[in-house]
């Protein structure tokens, strides 16, 4: 029997890259991988002033709808990560409340 040592909290993975370079479709081979480990995972999709991305991956079936969250920048979606990652952060915060389980969150 293996037994999983659990870590603090949930490592956060951070996908980036320009508009149309595959993120989403990454985020989307990840998911059954990570859950084909027993994996517990969550998202949290970055768009302009969409959620389109986090709406696409919601309907996908891969992911409890419940464990994607979007996060709409208002600007390019890196000044999200680089010079202010407070929505990312918040959002990250918000899902391993919810789902204390997490060990791994997918940005």
């Amino acid at each position: 029997m293996t037994v999983k040592k659990k870590l603090p909290g949930a490592a956060r993975i951070g996908i980036g890259g320009p508009v149309g370079s595959g993120k989403t479709a990454l985020v989307e081979r990840l998911i059954p991988a990570l859950k084909a480990r027993n994996i517990e995972v969550a998202v949290v999709a970055n768009d302009l002033v969409t959620r389109e991305d986090a709406e696409r991956i919601r309907r996908s079936g891969l992911i409890d709808p419940k464990r994607v969250l979007a996060v709409e920048t208002g600007a390019c979606p890196h000044t999200a990560i680089r010079e202010d990652p407070t929505m990312n952060i918040q959002a990250v915060e918000q899902l391993i409340e919810t789902f204390p389980e997490l060990e791994v969150v997918l940005v």
